[in-house]
């Protein structure tokens, strides 16, 4: 039901590309197909990234979606739904993959846009037991 989807207004929509920028992921411009050229990443240049999305979140897809673009683009790390309505996350990858991540799945919403914000994002060490991209149910 659209009654689920808020669009977001030019000023949220420019709060969510200042909040990527600020977390120096930049979204460029990317075609999905080039996505297969990321096969071979730098293990040297591995990042694990947590974040806090916070705003229109939970009932959207939100998870789902993260999970088919970080699998897409084969990065590593886990999404859950927090009791006070925001969403956590961590993605593991180069950092090109994870800017492509943004791009890719802002791209899912671009007929329904939703509203977040970035409200946290730190660097934390890479973890070595993962082998895919999960939706954790908690």
């Amino acid at each position: 039901m659209l009654k689920w989807f808020k669009r977001a207004n030019e000023k949220q929509q420019k709060e969510v590309e200042e909040a990527v920028e600020a977390a120096n992921l930049g979204a460029a411009n990317s075609d999905i197909s080039e996505q297969a050229d990321l096969e071979d990443a730098d293990t040297a240049k591995l990042r694990r990234v947590h974040f806090v999305f916070r705003g229109q979140v939970q009932g959207v897809g939100f998870r789902w979606n993260a999970r088919n673009c970080a699998n897409d683009l084969g990065l590593l790390g886990w999404v859950r739904n927090e009791w006070d309505g925001s969403v956590t996350m961590e993605l593991q990858g180069d950092s090109e993959r994870i800017a492509r991540f943004f791009t890719l799945f802002n791209q899912q919403y671009r007929h329904f846009q939703i509203d977040y914000v970035i409200d946290e994002k730190e660097d934390i060490p890479l973890r070595n037991d993962e082998s895919e991209f999960k939706v954790i149910f908690s």
